[in-house]
Formats: C-alpha cells, sequence, structure tokens
C-alpha cells in the first residue's frame, strides 16, 4: 500500500508527509512510519513535538523538582520521621528525577538520530548521579541528619 491512499492511514500521512517532505517514502517505509505513530496515537505526536520543541524547559524544571523531592525526601525522613512520607518522597523523586530524563534523553535522540548537546548533557546528569552524586547525598543526608537533630533535642 502506498502512502498516498485515503483511509485511516490520512492523519498520519500529513504528520509523516509534514515531518519528511525532503525524503522519498517506500513502502515498508511509510508503513513503520505509520505503525509508530499509530501506537503514539493522534493527539501524541502533538505531546512529542511539544516535548522536542521545550525540552530544555522541560529538563531544567524535571532537574528542580528532582531536587525539591530529594530534600523533601530527607525532611519525611528525619523531619517527620513518617515511613508513609518516605515511601511518597522516594516515589516522588523517581517520578521526577531518574524516569523522565531518561525518557526526555531516548526521546531526543530518537527525533534528531544523533547524540546532540541534549542527549549529551542526559547523559552527563545520569553519570553524575551514579557516580560522585551519590557521595554528595550521603554528605546531604549527613547534614539532614544532624540539622532535624539539634531541632528536636
Amino acid at each position: 500500500m502506498a502512502c498516498s491512499q485515503a483511509g485511516p492511514r490520512e492523519n498520519v500521512q500529513k504528520f509523516v508527509l509534514y515531518t519528511r517532505k525532503e525524503k522519498s517514502l517506500g513502502e515498508m517505509r511509510c508503513d513503520a512510519i505509520f505503525f509508530q505513530a499509530f501506537y503514539i496515537g493522534k493527539e501524541g505526536i502533538f505531546q512529542l513535538n511539544f516535548l522536542i520543541e521545550n525540552k530544555w524547559v522541560i529538563l531544567v524544571c524535571l532537574e528542580v523538582l528532582a531536587w525539591a523531592s530529594t530534600f523533601f525526601l530527607l525532611y519525611a525522613r528525619y523531619g517527620l520521621k513518617s515511613s508513609l512520607w518516605f515511601k511518597v518522597a522516594t516515589v516522588l523523586f523517581a517520578l521526577t528525577g531518574v524516569i523522565p530524563q531518561v525518557l526526555m534523553g531516548i526521546i531526543n535522540f530518537i527525533s534528531t538520530k544523533k547524540i546532540d548537546l541534549f542527549t549529551l548533557i542526559i547523559v552527563l546528569l545520569l553519570l553524575y548521579g551514579f557516580t560522585f552524586g551519590k557521595k554528595q547525598v550521603k554528605k546531604l543526608d549527613a547534614w539532614a541528619q544532624e540539622k532535624f537533630s539539634k531541632q528536636t533535642s
């Protein structure tokens, strides 16, 4: 089937032709793009464009949220001494820290098909987090434990 056929692929064709005007599309290439767009969904195409267009702002916001959830995690552990809020803070940290940053890097890499500055910065942030960042978090943890133990005494 060719891409120019009318039918359920009509909306996807507009996206395919809009994003790949310069390249001639063969039958197999068109079908692969169709299934990718179909899997994402009609509205998902626009959401991906939004993510790519605003990737730097989103990355900065995610990093700020990750640090805020880190401080909340420490407060829940030592200030509130609540295992429930500590678990909630841990989930918040995962949802605002590592997971979305990795997803943003993957989406960016898939859309650009190369390792650009954005992807490199995400890789560096992850490498920092898994190496030097662990030491920094341990220092921050010790500081928070000392700080909250002084307040309760």
